[in-house]
Protein backbone atom coordinates (compact mmCIF):
# COMPACT_ATOMS: atom_id res chain seq x y z
CA UNK A 1 0.00 0.00 0.00
CA UNK A 2 1.46 3.33 -0.70
CA UNK A 3 1.41 6.08 1.70
CA UNK A 4 0.83 9.96 1.16
CA UNK A 5 3.34 12.08 2.97
CA UNK A 6 0.95 13.65 4.73
CA UNK A 7 -0.24 10.08 6.70
CA UNK A 8 -0.59 10.47 10.37
CA UNK A 9 -0.68 7.18 12.74
CA UNK A 10 -1.48 6.92 16.17
CA UNK A 11 0.44 4.72 17.94
CA UNK A 12 0.18 3.74 21.67
CA UNK A 13 3.49 4.12 23.92
CA UNK A 14 4.63 1.37 25.71
CA UNK A 15 2.77 0.95 28.98
CA UNK A 16 3.11 -1.11 32.37
CA UNK A 17 -0.55 -2.29 33.36
CA UNK A 18 -2.60 0.00 35.15
CA UNK A 19 -1.18 3.16 33.46
CA UNK A 20 -3.27 5.08 31.60
CA UNK A 21 -2.72 5.06 27.36
CA UNK A 22 -0.79 7.72 26.48
CA UNK A 23 -1.14 8.25 22.31
CA UNK A 24 1.83 10.21 19.91
CA UNK A 25 1.51 10.79 17.01
CA UNK A 26 4.17 9.21 14.43
CA UNK A 27 4.38 10.51 10.93
CA UNK A 28 5.36 8.16 8.70
CA UNK A 29 6.63 9.23 5.65
CA UNK A 30 8.04 6.91 2.68
CA UNK A 31 11.68 5.57 2.83
CA UNK A 32 12.82 7.34 -1.09
CA UNK A 33 11.36 11.16 0.64
CA UNK A 34 14.35 12.22 2.74
CA UNK A 35 16.79 11.15 -0.75
CA UNK A 36 14.90 12.94 -3.18
CA UNK A 37 13.97 16.12 -1.30
CA UNK A 38 17.65 16.41 0.17
CA UNK A 39 18.75 16.09 -3.45
CA UNK A 40 16.52 18.87 -4.48
CA UNK A 41 17.41 21.17 -1.54
CA UNK A 42 21.13 20.66 -2.33
CA UNK A 43 20.80 21.77 -6.23
CA UNK A 44 18.71 24.61 -4.89
CA UNK A 45 21.21 25.55 -3.13
CA UNK A 46 24.04 28.85 -4.53
CA UNK A 47 26.90 26.82 -6.25
CA UNK A 48 29.26 28.64 -3.46
CA UNK A 49 27.24 26.14 -0.88
CA UNK A 50 26.37 22.91 -2.70
CA UNK A 51 29.90 22.52 -1.69
CA UNK A 52 28.45 22.23 2.22
CA UNK A 53 27.13 19.12 0.78
CA UNK A 54 28.28 16.50 3.56
CA UNK A 55 28.87 13.82 0.76
CA UNK A 56 30.71 16.12 -1.17
CA UNK A 57 33.00 18.00 1.70
CA UNK A 58 32.88 15.44 4.70
CA UNK A 59 35.33 17.59 6.72
CA UNK A 60 33.26 19.52 8.91
CA UNK A 61 36.07 22.35 9.48
CA UNK A 62 36.06 22.20 5.82
CA UNK A 63 32.17 22.75 5.26
CA UNK A 64 32.59 25.88 7.39
CA UNK A 65 35.35 27.15 5.49
CA UNK A 66 33.53 27.11 2.31
CA UNK A 67 30.40 28.84 3.69
CA UNK A 68 31.87 31.35 5.43
CA UNK A 69 33.81 32.35 1.92
CA UNK A 70 30.69 32.00 0.07
CA UNK A 71 29.12 35.26 0.96
CA UNK A 72 25.98 34.08 1.03
CA UNK A 73 23.52 33.64 4.34
CA UNK A 74 24.11 29.90 5.28
CA UNK A 75 22.35 27.29 7.43
CA UNK A 76 24.99 26.73 10.02
CA UNK A 77 23.01 23.37 10.79
CA UNK A 78 22.83 22.09 7.95
CA UNK A 79 25.60 23.39 5.71
CA UNK A 80 28.54 22.99 8.60
CA UNK A 81 27.71 20.35 11.01
CA UNK A 82 25.54 18.33 8.33
CA UNK A 83 22.04 18.01 9.59
CA UNK A 84 19.57 16.29 7.36
CA UNK A 85 18.12 19.06 5.32
CA UNK A 86 14.66 17.55 5.04
CA UNK A 87 14.48 16.28 8.80
CA UNK A 88 15.46 19.40 10.20
CA UNK A 89 13.15 21.72 8.17
CA UNK A 90 10.32 19.33 8.82
CA UNK A 91 11.26 20.05 12.46
CA UNK A 92 11.61 23.46 12.36
CA UNK A 93 8.30 23.96 10.06
CA UNK A 94 6.44 21.60 12.83
CA UNK A 95 7.66 23.84 15.69
CA UNK A 96 6.27 26.99 14.31
CA UNK A 97 9.54 27.99 12.57
CA UNK A 98 8.60 30.18 9.15
CA UNK A 99 12.49 31.61 9.24
CA UNK A 100 15.13 30.86 10.70
CA UNK A 101 18.33 33.01 10.80
CA UNK A 102 21.45 32.64 9.34
CA UNK A 103 24.61 31.87 10.73
CA UNK A 104 25.74 35.73 10.66
CA UNK A 105 22.48 36.95 12.16
CA UNK A 106 21.87 36.56 15.82
CA UNK A 107 19.55 33.93 17.00
CA UNK A 108 15.78 33.83 17.81
CA UNK A 109 15.31 34.84 21.54
CA UNK A 110 12.03 33.33 22.02
CA UNK A 111 10.83 30.32 20.56
CA UNK A 112 7.30 30.54 18.31
CA UNK A 113 4.34 31.00 20.14
CA UNK A 114 6.32 31.82 23.39
CA UNK A 115 6.51 34.98 25.04
CA UNK A 116 9.02 36.08 27.55
CA UNK A 117 8.83 39.48 29.25
CA UNK A 118 11.88 42.06 27.83
CA UNK A 119 12.34 40.02 24.75
CA UNK A 120 10.86 40.20 21.10
CA UNK A 121 8.50 38.00 20.35
CA UNK A 122 9.09 35.32 17.05
CA UNK A 123 6.96 37.14 14.35
CA UNK A 124 6.64 34.61 11.58
CA UNK A 125 5.73 36.96 9.55
CA UNK A 126 8.88 39.25 9.73
CA UNK A 127 12.23 37.18 8.82
CA UNK A 128 15.60 38.60 10.26
CA UNK A 129 17.58 39.85 6.70
CA UNK A 130 19.30 37.34 5.50
CA UNK A 131 17.20 34.38 7.21
CA UNK A 132 16.48 31.06 5.93
CA UNK A 133 13.28 30.86 4.68
CA UNK A 134 12.15 27.58 6.26
CA UNK A 135 8.53 27.63 5.05
CA UNK A 136 9.39 27.71 1.36
CA UNK A 137 12.02 25.50 1.80
CA UNK A 138 9.66 23.24 3.63
CA UNK A 139 7.15 23.71 0.71
CA UNK A 140 10.11 23.35 -2.49
CA UNK A 141 10.90 19.61 -1.08
CA UNK A 142 7.29 19.16 -0.74
CA UNK A 143 6.74 20.44 -4.41
CA UNK A 144 10.30 18.44 -5.51
CA UNK A 145 9.09 15.07 -4.34
CA UNK A 146 5.40 15.04 -5.65
CA UNK A 147 7.41 15.81 -9.03
CA UNK A 148 9.34 13.30 -8.93
CA UNK A 149 6.77 10.85 -7.99
CA UNK A 150 5.22 11.47 -11.21
CA UNK A 151 8.26 11.30 -13.09
CA UNK A 152 8.09 15.28 -13.79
Amino acid sequence: MQQDYNACYWVPQKREKGETVNFAALYVFPDDLGNIVNAAYWASQPASLQKCNPSVTPDQAKRFAIAMQSGAPFDYLIHVIGWDPWKTTHLRYGYGYTWVPSQIDPPVPVVPGAHEPGLPDYDPDSPATGAIDVAADFQAMLVAYEANKKGV
